[in-house]
């Protein structure tokens, strides 16, 4: 049993560590592509649906989100390689 609650707390922690990585790469993207990774990628809304609420066409909706994800992805890497 302690085995289980020791694995369950290191679960978190690395839960927490990467909601805060997370959030730090992302206050680094523009607020508009922000937006376009929360409403698609966390948030779950269609490409469609968050088109609608932005008042952006879906192909604007699909490029910002690519252009974001590889920009996180840049924004990440470049953290990790860090010494």
């Amino acid at each position: 049993m302690a085995a289980q609650s020791d694995q369950g707390f290191t679960e978190q922690a690395h839960q927490q560590d990467a909601r805060e990585v997370l959030q730090w790469a992302l206050a680094r993207l523009s607020p508009e592509n922000r937006l376009v990774v929360m409403l698609v990628h966390l948030e779950g809304y269609s490409v469609r649906e968050a088109a609608t609420l932005l008042g952006w066409t879906v192909i604007n909706v699909k490029v910002r989100a690519h252009r974001a994800r590889r920009l996180l992805r840049t924004i990440l890497r470049e953290e990790v390689a860090r010494p």
